[in-house]
């Protein structure tokens, strides 16, 4: 299960790249949703002052074979530091992550938004500058599906990934036949264009047929048999 879930993750990432414009190293949102789950489970008992390989990074990437940076933003620390101690340890991870720029990035402390705010914001950003979000939160990872942009949670002590593409969970042989019935109504369509067009040609090329004189006009007139016959008496 775990070997064909990594599989599913490594092709959606390679479709990413392929055809939605993403690149390596991949750009990784988080909010603090994620870095609580984070703390709870795959990197439970972590302590980033410890030297130890960071449990976040290596278990994602065997995940996702892929590199990838993860960052998190101002307000989404802000919030972190603000819920207490029972959030500590999410914050202490989240901390050693590099913040991404944003439109707050210079506001005072005391005025920056909540954090889904600010990740709500990153989600319609992605159209352009290709982001993966991380989160738990519902609310946003259902912005992420309306937008089209994939998203990162985690279940049960592992990582899924979702929001690939539209096409996603179609097997290649339903691809195959969705791609040939396209092309047989098309082929449909340009055969009926054809015949039409000659249709149209042959009215306009017909002619009328040329008529005979009418038998009327060839009858000598009676006046002139008349004449003819005085005459000859």
């Amino acid at each position: 299960m775990k070997i064909k879930r990594n599989k599913k993750a490594q092709k959606g990432i390679k479709q990413l790249v392929n055809t939605r414009g993403y690149r390596v190293p991949l750009q990784i949102i988080a909010d603090g949703t994620f870095f609580n789950a984070c703390s709870k489970s795959i990197a439970k008992g972590y302590d980033p002052k410890s030297g130890q390989d960071d449990p976040l990074i290596s278990k994602l990437f065997e995940y996702l074979d892929a590199t990838f940076n993860i960052f998190t933003t101002i307000s989404v620390m802000n919030e972190l530091s603000m819920l207490g101690p029972e959030l500590r340890p999410a914050a202490r991870l989240a901390k050693q992550y590099k913040l991404f720029p944003t439109e707050y990035s210079k506001t005072e402390r005391t005025k920056l938004p909540p954090g889904n705010l600010c990740i709500s914001k990153m989600i319609k950003r992605s159209e352009k500058e290709h982001f993966i979000i991380a989160t738990q939160d519902k609310e946003l990872k259902h912005k992420c599906r309306v937008a089209n942009v994939p998203y990162i949670y985690i279940h049960k002590e592992v990582f899924i990934l979702e929001g690939i593409t539209q096409y996603q969970g179609l097997t290649e042989k339903k691809k195959r036949e969705e791609i040939q019935e396209i092309a047989k109504i098309q082929g449909i369509k340009l055969k009926m264009g054809i015949d039409k067009k000659k249709s149209d040609k042959s009215k306009i090329n017909r002619k009328r047929k040329a008529k005979g004189p009418n038998p009327m006009s060839m009858k000598k007139s009676k006046k002139v048999k008349k004449v003819l016959a005085t005459e000859g008496s």
